[in-house]
């Protein structure tokens, strides 16, 4: 979870349901500019989630213009979403997508919530 998105309630909402979540305070990245944040995702082989849309969907398209890929980018549209929409809408993205399916795709949480 990159430090925009790393509400306590959602990670420990998460943690608690079984999910493995590392936010950027826990690796001691919460410095480090967005790209260096979605390498660092991607070698750990994790999904990046975060509220900064504009950011990610520009890195999203540099890195496909440049044949990389990335682990996947979950996009959170809106800072105020609820607590229980974004764990509702995480969990049911996590089981219903592959991290193989996750590979180098940027998801909009708010599609998930239905």
């Amino acid at each position: 979870m990159d430090h925009d998105s790393s509400d306590g309630r959602v990670v420990s909402a998460l943690r608690d349901a079984g999910f493995d979540v590392l936010t950027t305070f826990d690796a001691d990245n919460q410095d480090h500019p967005d790209p260096d944040q979605l390498a660092f995702a991607l070698d750990q082989g994790r999904i990046l989630y975060s509220a900064n849309v504009p950011d990610y969907a520009r890195i999203n398209r540099d890195w496909a213009r440049a044949g990389r890929v990335h682990a996947g980018i979950v996009l959170r549209s809106f800072q105020s979403m609820p607590i229980g929409d974004q764990v509702r809408a995480l969990t049911r993205l996590c089981t219903e997508l592959s991290e193989h399916e996750m590979r180098g795709r940027i998801e909009y949480l708010r599609a998930w919530l239905d």
